[in-house]
């Protein structure tokens, strides 16, 4: 029959053009001699995809992906594809080759179905091929279900390929693959003649364009703002919808990420995407008996988009529910209970609808204050890490317990899991503590700001802080910065962010790396670190790696306080922050042990005390090992809300934390452990303070 080949752009770079030209002569001389009909489309964009090609043939559609790579090729599902010298094959902006391959043959199925080009039946087994120009010996570790559509080759086996690819639910005749022509607006402008047998068409009006015959995208005729206000069973929405445009950071990075997967999965204009706090949506679907416990009710609206939800579930990770035929929602964020709220916040809810009376409701204790525990990894950041630092999202919590020996590969994968984890951690932590007046007032007092990290890797925790300080300090400061660390290669990382950040912020930033191993058993060498005093000193997840590798006897978390201690300033901060493991050696969680040792080290100080958790101000010798555990979660392109459990504690000079903290300790439940409280174990709750308020001992704004 025939090859109709349609090229909408030329190709960027040499290896793809020269790609292109290599597989439409192959496909031109099998169709010389075939009975059947083929398009294959270039260059082609749909749903802000551009895919390198679209192959369309009587039994099968796929999208093409060209590869300027050769040799043994290592393809996964998780993480990057490699050549068997390491070399990593790139995928493409921020993504892996399977997660390209991903996208890219969800978007043709989205298209081609949304656009009443092809039927779903027709399109269900879209498939996906990896072409590379130069040969190849394939290692093919894809699962077995990954392999059903994604298909792997180089030139020289690239029409075996396309003749074994095939679907049971595609059946194409040669006048149903004419009518795409003009179903996919295929221009004859874009025809290349170099390799289509045009001839052989027996009606040139095939080749005619009608621009209308693609159905409008859906778009709502209201805005759902309107038809809420119309709808009294969503006045709750609606009032918050009115305010939609004062979201902050943690809810803006929400929206901006749901926007993303209802992009790929459901189209652009196709729906409406409302992101609602829970507490604001509470009364509304507890009248539908729809309970609510994550902090985030995520609200899409559009036609008929019930149909949505298996695929919605299996891309968020989250159960996705209609509401009615046109409105579903899913569930995002901490739990409920482990998000602070003001007593103000539960009447507000209560009075926000007169249509139900909440007060016969039982409701779970509510931890008083609220305090930020989630946020999004910066845009800059997020794409500097994963795209020009080939970061990559891989949890493995045992080889990372221990990272001076680090390897490149293996700073990478620390990078994209435990670098914006860290970076999360001390981001929320400093958000509470420069939301205070008196705090903040103090360091804005000051034109430099000295910054000690203890074993920094590659700064998750430094950039985290810095964020924190850009977002309070409108007055520009110097900030040093003296990072400390035994491996060369995470210093390298961490210079090459430093760099990046500085446009990123109107402070100026001054870093010095010390390269240096802390091996010392009876305390912290610190005479390259003693020129300065320092504002915020950092000591992330490193005492533990010291006590499980016996670097330090007896009690690290003394000793570390101790030497470190005497280099804070008048409004210094010492961050203790660890993992909430269990120590092989001891027996003990980290937590115990921090415990146990700081409150050693503050009983015998007369300078020195806890900040936070305030439970431990004036509870020096409480020799109650307790289990104190935080949660804070951090979306980025990889993931979203990863989860990080940590214990921390702060060090202060006592004349500072007389001016920061009320003069009494107020009785109440101080809870130590929000996952615990909430199962009701006595364990979560401070036990030398005892009240009936329930009260978060790490919010410094009591």
């Amino acid at each position: 029959m025939a090859l109709l080949v349609y090229k909408f752009s030329d190709y960027e770079h040499t290896a793809e053009r020269e790609q292109y030209r290599a597989i439409c002569k192959q496909l031109k001389s099998l169709y010389a001699e075939n009975e059947g009909l083929c398009i294959f489309i270039a260059n082609y964009n749909i749903y802000d995809c551009e895919l390198d090609g679209i192959l369309i043939k009587n039994d099968a559609i796929m999208c093409v992906e060209f590869k300027n790579y050769g040799g043994t090729v290592i393809a996964v599902d998780n993480g990057n594809w490699k050549l068997s010298d390491g070399t990593i094959i790139k995928g493409g902006s921020r993504k892996s080759v399977y997660q390209q391959a991903n996208i890219n043959h969800v978007a043709i199925k989205r298209g081609l179905k949304d656009g009443n080009v092809l039927s779903a039946k027709t399109l269900q087994n879209v498939a996906a091929l990896v072409v590379f120009h130069q040969p190849i010996i394939l290692e093919n570790r894809l699962s077995q279900k990954t392999q059903s559509w994604l298909h792997i080759c180089d030139e020289s086996s690239f029409i075996e390929k396309v003749e074994d690819i095939t679907s049971k639910t595609t059946n194409l005749s040669n006048n149903d693959i004419l009518e795409l022509v003009d179903k996919m607006a295929l221009d004859e402008d874009y025809l290349d003649n170099n390799y289509s047998n045009i001839e052989v068409l027996k009606d040139d009006t095939v080749l005619s364009v009608d621009c209308n015959s693609q159905e409008e995208p859906y778009s709502l005729n209201e805005t759902l703002k309107q038809k809420i206000h119309e709808d009294k069973s969503f006045s709750i929405l609606s009032n918050v919808i009115a305010d939609e445009e004062s979201m902050d950071e943690e809810k803006q990075g929400l929206t901006s990420f749901v926007n993303q997967i209802v992009k790929t999965i459901i189209g652009e204009g196709k729906c409406r995407v409302f992101v609602v706090k829970s507490r604001d949506a509470y009364a509304l679907f507890e009248e539908h008996d729809i309970h609510l416990s994550q902090k985030y009710i995520i609200v899409l609206e559009g036609s008929n988009i019930e149909s949505y939800c298996q695929k919605l579930s299996k891309f968020t990770n989250h159960v996705v529910q209609k509401f009615n035929t046109n409105l579903i929602y899913w569930q995002d964020g901490p739990n409920m209970d482990d998000i602070a709220i003001e007593t103000s916040d539960v009447t507000e809810i209560q009075q926000s609808s007169t249509d139900i009376d909440l007060s016969s409701q039982v409701l779970a204790p509510k931890i008083l204050s609220p305090r930020k525990c989630k946020t999004v990894l910066p845009h800059w950041l997020d794409i500097f890490l994963f795209s020009n630092m080939q970061a990559s999202y891989a949890p493995e919590h045992n080889r990372y317990e221990y990272n001076l020996d680090l390897n490149q590969d293996e700073i990478k994968v620390y990078l994209g899991t435990y670098f914006p984890r860290s970076y999360a951690e001390t981001f929320c932590i400093y958000d509470n503590i420069l939301s205070n007046k008196s705090y903040l007032n103090m360091l804005n007092e000051q034109n430099v700001i000295n910054i000690l990290d203890i074993g920094c890797g590659t700064g998750g925790e430094l950039f985290g802080v810095i964020t924190s300080i850009t977002k309070y300090l409108s007055s520009p400061k110097v900030i040093n910065i003296y990072a400390c660390d035994g491996n060369a290669q995470a210093l390298e990382a961490l210079e090459e962010i430093c760099n990046v950040s500085k446009v990123h912020t109107h402070h100026q930033i001054n870093l010095t790396t010390v390269r240096k191993l802390y091996a010392l058993k009876t305390k912290l060498d610190t005479k390259e670190i003693e020129k300065f005093s320092y504002d915020i000193i950092l000591c992330n997840k490193v005492i533990c790696e010291l006590i499980s590798k016996k670097i330090m006897s007896d009690n690290a978390y003394t000793k570390i306080a101790n030497s470190l201690s005497p280099l804070l300033s008048d409004v210094g901060l010492l961050l203790i922050l660890d993992v909430t493991t269990k120590d092989e050696h001891t027996g003990y969680y980290y937590p115990q042990i921090m415990n146990k040792g700081l409150n050693n080290f503050v009983s015998h100080s007369s300078v020195f005390q806890t900040l936070l958790p305030i439970s431990c101000v004036g509870n020096d010798k409480c020799e109650n090992l307790c289990f104190m555990q935080q949660i804070f979660y951090v979306s980025h392109s990889r993931k979203n809300a990863d989860e990080s459990k940590v214990c921390y504690r702060i060090l202060c000079r006592k004349n500072l934390s007389i001016k920061l903290l009320p003069s009494d300790i107020q009785p109440g439940k101080y809870v130590i452990n929000k996952n615990k409280f909430k199962q009701g174990d006595d364990a979560s709750v401070c036990k030398m303070i005892q009240g009936e308020r329930i009260i978060d001992p790490f919010n410094i704004n009591l």
